[in-house]
Parts: structure tokens; C-alpha cells; sequence
């Protein structure tokens, strides 16, 4: 067998692996559209984690008075040895009510989201006292109607 058949018949492998790997068109249709929130960098090591600013419903019939239940949760996770490691995977799930129209909100609520577990109102979710190194924000998006939990890696801060 020739070096150059060896060398085409390795990319092709690899290629097919990698096809392989790639999620199919009916994962991608099943993934409701979501926008990311942002994330802060606030000199002194503090990281600011911004819900999604959209999370589009998936069920049928949809509006302000059939809203659908829509959580979020962020981790965040370090670079070490070229890799993203768990860092504090402790905060809990917040929650939001969404329709064709955005997210469900009052006059007396900051934000949209609220905290599954104290019921309070947030705009953002802070990880403070970060020693020197790159983190970023791994995002657990539920839809309620769904029943599934998905994950989307989000925005990167590095201090130094």
C-alpha cells in the first residue's frame, strides 16, 4: 500500500468520524432558538453572568396568558492544560415565563427571571473572587413543555 493511499485513506476516516460526530438536522430542529445572555468582566476577579436574552417557546397555543416555563442555570468553568474544567457548578436554576411575544414582566420585577429556590428577581448572576486565569460560562437551558435540558458554552472573561 502506497504512503499516499495510507495518507487518503486516514483523512477519509477522519473526515467520516467527524461527520460522525456532528449533530444531526433533527437535534438541530428539536433545540429551541435561544440567544445568550453576556457576560461582565469587572476588574478585581468578579464575573458577571447575564441570562439569555431570548428563549422562544415550543409549544402550541403560546401567548401572555398561556405563558411556558423556561430555566436557565450558569456554571462556570476554568482553562487548565488546555481544557474547560468545572469551577462552581453551585448556582441554582432560574427561571422565566416566555411566549411569541418575549419574556413575561411587571413593573415591579427588575427582570424577568427569578430564582427557583428564593423566588427573587435577578438581572444577573455573579462568581466573585476569581484568582488569575480564563473562565467561561457554560449555560443550562430547560424549556418546561420540552422536558430536556440542553447546554450552550457562553461568553469568556480572563484576568490576570
Amino acid at each position: 500500500m502506497s504512503l499516499s493511499f495510507r495518507r487518503t485513506r486516514t483523512a477519509l476516516a477522519a473526515a467520516a468520524t467527524a461527520v460522525a460526530l456532528l449533530p444531526t438536522a433533527a437535534d438541530a430542529a428539536t433545540t429551541p432558538p435561544v440567544t445568550l445572555g453576556s457576560v461582565r468582566c469587572v476588574a478585581g476577579g468578579i464575573l458577571q453572568a447575564y441570562p439569555p436574552s431570548v428563549m422562544r417557546p415550543v409549544g402550541a397555543s403560546v401567548d401572555f396568558r398561556n405563558p411556558e416555563i423556561v430555566k436557565w442555570s450558569p456554571d462556570l468553568q476554568v482553562a487548565r492544560n488546555g481544557r474547560w474544567v468545572n469551577y462552581d457548578t453551585s448556582r441554582p436554576f432560574y427561571m422565566a415565563f416566555t411566549s411569541s411575544y418575549g419574556y413575561f414582566q411587571t413593573a415591579y420585577m427588575p427582570s424577568a427571571w427569578t430564582s427557583t429556590t428564593t423566588n427573587a428577581s435577578m438581572t444577573f448572576v455573579p462568581f466573585n473572587g476569581l484568582a488569575a486565569g480564563r473562565y467561561r460560562i457554560r449555560n443550562w437551558l430547560y424549556w418546561d413543555k420540552l422536558g430536556k435540558t440542553f447546554y450552550a458554552n457562553g461568553g469568556t472573561c480572563r484576568f490576570v
